[in-house]
């Protein structure tokens, strides 16, 4: 699980990846439809962290980390 920079690298090594990316940056949804990335998460960096925040608190649910 990872940003775009190390999403990209570890999809590329055969890693299995979950990547977040910026709607405007195509090159995990490019390497999705390629099947290197398993899953990403659009987001947007131009909005306000704190609204991300039942996005954060899913996933440290799902990976028990609550």
């Amino acid at each position: 699980i990872a940003d775009h920079g190390w999403a990209g690298a570890a999809g590329e090594a055969g890693i299995d990846t979950v990547g977040f990316a910026d709607c405007n940056d195509p090159a995990l949804f490019a390497g999705a439809a390629e099947g290197k990335i398993d899953v990403v998460v659009p987001l947007d960096d131009g909005i306000s962290p704190h609204h991300y925040a039942p996005l954060t608190a899913y996933i440290l649910d799902r990976a028990g980390l609550a």
